[in-house]
């Protein structure tokens, strides 16, 4: 199913198999799930499962980088 705006040409880029994170608010959560829910939809038409997804929820916007270097460390 193609989404409006979504280039599926990626879904033909190898390299779909491995792990992926996405790290959101709880601040302006009414946005913020509107937008993780386009992510995972985008993830989606590139082939990408949904157990291939971690998402990491922070308070608020500071938290986020920190967030983002403590799942790049991870192995």
């Amino acid at each position: 199913m193609s989404g409006k705006g979504i280039d599926n040409s990626a879904s033909q880029v190898p390299g779909n198999d491995g792990r992926y994170v996405i790290v959101i608010t709880r601040w302006n959560e009414n946005i913020v799930a509107g937008l993780l829910k386009g992510a995972t939809r985008a993830l989606a038409a590139t082939g990408i499962k949904g157990d291939q997804v971690e998402v990491v929820s922070v308070p608020g916007a500071f938290e986020i980088p920190l967030a983002c270097q403590a799942a790049a460390q991870r192995t």
